[in-house]
């Protein structure tokens, strides 16, 4: 049991300030963070406060792709909503 932090959209300035802000709320509660390999930011904040990676997702879709800009992508709402 822990609580899923996401969705989380945000640009360079404020999806750090966001984290921070999640940090502070929910310290000492069990966490989960979905958060794309490709946003380096996000992964190495969440490994400096002793976060670790501990499954990893698969985006399936059907049909015409779907083009997301990852880097603004800081946590996803979870594998079950897309």
């Amino acid at each position: 049991r822990a609580r899923q932090l996401g969705p989380c959209i945000a640009g360079p300035r404020a999806g750090p300030r966001l984290f921070e802000d999640a940090r502070r709320r929910f310290a000492g509660e069990p966490v989960v963070i979905d958060i794309p390999k490709c946003n380096e930011t996000a992964s190495a904040m969440a490994e400096g406060w002793g976060l670790l990676p501990a499954r990893v997702l698969t985006r399936m879709t059907r049909g015409e792709r779907i083009v997301e800009d990852l880097q603004r992508l800081w946590a996803s709402a979870g594998p079950e909503k897309g």
